[in-house]
């Protein structure tokens, strides 16, 4: 899901700039959002993995995961946070091995250079098909997710369907006549115009299923289990799909994200519901969370389920009721963590990143 929604994000305003033939205001987009990519996305990166450097150093690291005959010191320590940076911010390999001990440090933080990697594709494509009819850029966009698939780069085809919807949205508006300066429902004065005028006639009984179907199926694909099942009544059946391989999840988890993305856009119920504060704020911090929950699940997160499991036993049911349990108290904290390194280090790496733009540019 944020695979597809980076793709959307990143992509329209630029693609809204492009419909109205403004390609001077498309160009300077595309040009900001790929200087200060990597700024954004690295720096809040570098600054988790230094936090989980430096609780390793002081012995507050569980040691899972680490060679048998690791002996723990400055020198070994500093040794594999290097390669571990190395690996980080190595942007020109596409083969992600997880099971390199260079990923001990934040494992799940592989997902940063692919990040970069697919945000720099999809900048060159929209300068590549800024200038073409919108059904030329819609065809060649198509045409690279169904050959991102059947390559196996689930990654860069989840960018793509983002940028898909976003030309979705985009066309979706221009047919209903709003000619906001972005071309976005987000936008201040969307919800007025709707209601003012014609348009909410488009968004018919048949329209609104079709949405929450939509809305439906993305959710029930995304729950689609971590081992490919081979008895399972529905998942069964579209498994062979992807030859019953570990991997070929992430093939359905694209497929749902852009089903629910395509939902979120078209339908203003749904919008509703997450333009309310509570949404907002998860919004707003989600990419701390996703930095920092892994650290902070590492540190206290198995000592937590360990005190849960010794109050309510591991037997049948309570090792279920366990977990829920310790999840219960393990879910503020990580939340807490990931509000104080959005205040502190994210929100500042994004005004860092717009100093930096202005300092490097001529301000055209």
């Amino acid at each position: 899901m944020f695979f597809v929604l980076s793709g959307y994000v990143l992509s329209q305003r630029s693609i809204a700039a492009i419909s109205t033939g403004d390609l001077e205001k498309a160009n300077a987009r595309l040009s900001s959002l790929a200087f200060r990519r990597g700024i954004r996305l690295f720096g809040p990166a570098l600054i988790a993995s230094l936090l989980a450097y430096l609780t390793q150093r002081a012995g507050w690291m569980p040691a899972k995961g680490l060679p048998k005959n690791y002996v723990r010191n400055f020198q070994s320590d500093s040794r594999m946070y290097m390669a571990y940076l190395g690996t980080l911010l190595d942007v020109w390999t596409w083969s992600i091995d997880l099971e390199a001990g260079e990923w001990w440090f934040n494992p799940h933080l592989w997902t940063i250079p692919v990040e970069f990697r697919c945000s720099m594709v999809v900048f060159v494509f929209l300068m590549a098909t800024q200038r073409c009819k919108t059904w030329v850029r819609f065809t060649a966009a198509s045409t690279l997710l169904l050959q991102s698939l059947w390559v196996w780069r689930w990654d860069f085809a989840a960018f793509v369907a983002g940028t898909l919807v976003a030309d979705c949205e985009n066309q979706h508006l221009r047919v209903l006549g709003w000619s906001g300066n972005a071309g976005s429902p987000t936008d201040q004065g969307f919800s007025e115009w709707m209601q003012e005028s014609s348009a909410h006639h488009w968004y018919t009984t048949t329209r609104r299923v079709a949405m929450f179907s939509a809305f439906v199926l993305g959710l029930f694909l995304a729950s689609y289990p971590y081992v490919p099942p081979k008895e399972d009544a529905f998942f069964s059946n579209i498994a062979w799909t992807v030859s019953y391989e570990t991997e070929g999840r992430r093939v359905f988890y694209t497929a749902a994200g852009t089903l629910i993305l395509l939902a979120l856009v078209h339908e203003p119920l749904l919008q509703t519901l997450l333009e309310t504060p509570l949404p907002r704020y998860f919004g707003r911090i989600s990419y701390s969370c996703y930095l920092i929950h892994g650290l902070v699940i590492r540190l206290i997160g198995g000592r937590i389920l360990h005190v849960s499991w010794k109050i309510t036993g591991t037997e049948g049911s309570q090792l279920h009721i366990g977990f829920f349990l310790g999840y219960i108290v393990l879910f503020p904290l990580v939340i807490w963590a990931a509000d104080l390194f959005e205040r502190a280090i994210d929100s500042a790496c994004v005004a860092w990143s717009k100093r930096m733009e202005s300092l490097c540019t001529d301000g055209h």
